[in-house]
């Protein structure tokens, strides 16, 4: 159908009714599947078109010319941080059989404006074994970004659920460090599924429920200076766990368990 599916509309101030400014069509649009965002400022907003590409606009004019972001394979999610920087994430590559071909990319970017044209120039750019959804999860500077891939079939057979990868990366592309990898004290299917991880909204520390259930709970803290990450406290070592919530303040945070869970 050529009739459009998504459209902005817009209150000028002073204004009481909205006017649709602009309005495309989007083959297969879920709903939950943001492809319109903006910046905290409002200065740039980006689309994602349904190829992959990646169309970036002046804020208040998404109508105007765009800058566009092509990819050798489409991109499948986006995130801005702050006022210039931006995440993009291009999932793996399957085969016939499924069976990964090539590793899931995580680029950042970030973008000027310079005599009305906006210039983007590519910061870092990190593979992740497999992916074919992600969440990517800034800090609230804007200085490291939490990658959450997800996996609807395990490769290796281990898991019905699929399976899971977790990247931190620096935005300066000095650190990265893959969160998922298995450590000494624990069993050989930990680390190998993310249950839930959030950052905290007003400090450079983020919760991670790790593990088959039940799951462990952890405490980590990002150093941005030192490029660092240091596992602070284990809040709880085994609870059938998958959802976190901060507060806007960052002063409480709810722990839970949603869904087809074992009671306690």
């Amino acid at each position: 159908s050529s009739e459009s599916n998504l459209q902005l509309w817009r209150r000028m101030p002073g204004e009481v009714d909205f006017e649709c400014t602009s309005s495309f069509v989007h083959p297969k649009l879920e709903a939950k599947h943001q492809v319109v965002k903006w910046t905290a400022d409002e200065g740039l907003c980006a689309r994602l078109l349904p190829e992959g590409h990646l169309e970036l606009h002046q804020g208040s004019e998404i109508s105007g010319s765009p800058a566009l972001y092509k990819f050798a394979r489409p991109a499948g999610d986006f995130e801005f941080a702050g006022r210039s920087r931006l995440a993009i994430f291009v999932p793996d590559l399957r085969d016939d059989l499924q069976r990964v071909a090539a590793p899931a990319e995580v680029s950042v970017w970030e973008v000027a404006s310079s005599d009305g044209e906006l210039i983007k120039t590519e910061k870092i750019k990190a593979e992740v074994e497999s992916g074919q959804l992600a969440e990517l999860k800034w800090n609230s500077s804007g200085s490291a970004l939490l990658v959450h891939c997800t996996t609807e079939v395990d490769d290796s057979g281990k898991s019905y659920y699929g399976v899971s990868k977790l990247l931190l990366a620096c935005a300066d592309g000095k650190f990265q460090k893959d969160l998922t990898e298995a450590d000494s004290t624990a069993p050989q299917q930990m680390g190998v599924a993310v249950q839930a991880v959030e950052w905290s909204p007003t400090r450079d520390e983020f919760i991670l429920i790790k593990g088959y259930q039940p799951a462990k709970v952890t405490l980590w803290a990002w150093d941005g200076e030192n490029h660092s990450v240091t596992l602070v406290k284990v809040l709880t070592e085994k609870a059938h766990r998958n959802f976190i919530r901060f507060n806007h303040f960052g002063s409480l945070v709810c722990i839970a368990g949603f869904g087809n869970l074992a009671g306690e």
